[in-house]
């Protein structure tokens, strides 16, 4: 994991449209080149297809991205210490 130590929170939401996109368009050119047919519903298949998958790959990109942010959580890269600290009111 130390190839994502310096990685920031930015990087990993760019990082997980990324991954999205390119999935996406991968598996709708693999559907459309696969199919025997070119007809008007193969290409509507292969943009559901691809769609569907990018939508996953999204999902579980950022699910793993939370993991690891969740496992590291004393990073200074996070909100841990840039918030301000809170102290309570005296009761009087």
């Amino acid at each position: 994991m130390e190839a994502l130590a310096n990685i920031s929170l930015e990087w990993f939401r760019i990082l997980a449209w990324a991954l999205a996109i390119f999935f996406g368009v991968l598996v709708s050119l693999l559907v459309f080149f696969i199919s025997d047919y070119k007809k008007y519903w193969d290409i509507i298949a292969a943009s559901m297809m691809g769609l569907l998958s990018a939508s996953f790959v999204f999902l579980l990109s950022n699910l793993a991205i939370a993991f690891y942010i969740l496992a590291n959580v004393t990073s200074p890269r996070w909100s841990v210490g840039k918030d301000p600290l809170m102290s309570p009111t005296e009761i009087q």
